[in-house]
């Protein structure tokens, strides 16, 4: 049975549209400030430079925007690129609707919008024949004129500049529906359109261009497959953690809250809802691990990520020198679960998500809440098994 892709649609729109960050507002100011202005994409080495200055760091300013399963996100080449400074860095339509500040921006976005529809629309009224397939070609010129129409361009505007601008960010957009493209000088232009135009048509807004974007990427016709043979495999793994932990020091490492919290492990989700449940409850009883066995002072700080780091130093004392590196490993991967709890909750928190996923090896944002969920369930299941086997493994205390 399909289920509804709308909700994963919308979720995916929404997380690329989020307000940025100040340093993030910096960052689309560098980048967009030369295309606006002189109609280019500045190179890296420029956005970073002007971005010291204000005391941001670009490289890290830039990993923090969510993309998509494409790399599409605000800017261009999107997360994960590696940057050279003569490297050009480009915003796409999403990462321009992010300039709030500036009306020139929106205006360029407007005129993008209402190019593409009235593409899609030439192409729904071209005839069609039974011996070939439909081409539309358009020039630049009459782009320029449906600008004007539809209010896009104004006196105030330098047509010439706008034409450029829109050839430059379609060779940044995902443009599978233009099947061919030439250029004389940078304001005149022409572009052949095809059959994925269609996708296209009637659009009004930035909103309804990314959900038609989106749109491929996450309808899923297929049930998602569990990541592991039993769904009781995580409350498994935490219960034969807790186990091992007691037999080597003589009491429970989970102080457990209750059936209930701890049954959530063991459902599916299919919602944002339902997945932001099940990581509360997961990070939940992550931080009610107590390595020393009592109480410890100050108890409410232990729930804000210093569990782990309590439990990793304890066993760097108790386990051999061989052991402390999948130790380590196992604590990265139950602090990234933390890190994308708290990104869901806390305000602020969420520019640490896109770095937690990738520790995951999720995309950012999730395409399936339930497939999320369920990697999530067979990461935490490893780490915890690493943490238990390296105790089986080492010496017995005397």
């Amino acid at each position: 049975m399909m289920d509804d892709p709308i909700p994963r649609i919308r979720e995916a729109v929404a997380s690329l549209l989020r307000p940025p960050t100040p340093e993030q507002r910096a960052l689309l100011s560098a980048i967009s400030g030369p295309f606006l202005t002189q109609g280019i994409w500045p190179v890296f080495d420029y956005v970073e430079s002007v971005l010291d200055e204000q005391g941001v760091e670009a490289v890290v300013a830039l990993s923090a925007f969510p993309s998509w399963p494409t790399q599409y996100s605000a800017w261009w080449p999107g997360p994960g690129s590696f940057l050279r400074p003569e490297d050009q860095l480009a915003l796409t339509v999403a990462g321009l609707a992010l300039c709030s500040d500036s009306e020139e921006a929106g205006r360029v976005v407007d005129s993008y919008i209402a190019a593409l529809r009235y593409l899609a629309d030439r192409f729904h009224r071209a005839p069609a024949t039974p011996t070939a397939q439909r081409r539309v070609e358009v020039t630049s010129q009459e782009i320029a004129e449906v600008l004007w129409q539809a209010g896009a361009l104004s006196s105030s505007d330098d047509p010439a500049r706008r034409l450029a601008q829109l050839n430059l960010i379609a060779d940044r957009e995902p443009t599978n529906w233009r099947a061919g493209a030439s250029q004389t000088d940078a304001a005149h232009w022409s572009w052949q359109v095809g059959r994925v135009i269609r996708a296209f048509v009637g659009v009004e807004s930035v909103e309804q261009y990314l959900e038609r974007l989106a749109k491929p990427l996450f309808v899923s016709t297929t049930p998602a497959v569990p990541a592991h043979p039993s769904s009781l495999s995580l409350p498994e793994a935490i219960d034969f953690l807790d186990a091992v932990w007691q037999l080597r020091f003589g009491h429970r490492l989970f102080r457990l809250p209750g059936a209930v919290k701890t049954a959530k492990l063991a459902l599916p989700c299919a919602t944002s809802d339902e997945y932001e449940a099940r990581l509360s409850a997961l990070a939940d009883i992550l931080a009610r691990m107590q390595p020393l066995g009592s109480e410890p002072s100050g108890s409410e700080q232990t729930g804000k990520g210093k569990s782990l780091k309590q439990v990793e130093e304890f066993l760097r004392t108790k386990l051999p020198e061989s052991a402390r590196q999948r130790v380590r490993q196992a604590g990265e991967t139950l602090r990234a679960i933390n890190a994308l709890r708290r990104g869901r909750q806390h305000h602020g928190a969420d520019r640490h998500e896109p770095h937690a996923y990738r520790t995951l090896g999720l995309i950012y944002p999730p395409g399936d809440w339930g497939s999320a969920w369920g990697h999530i369930q067979m990461r935490a299941v490893e780490a915890l098994n690493a943490l238990r086997e390296e105790l089986q493994a080492s010496e017995e205390p005397e």
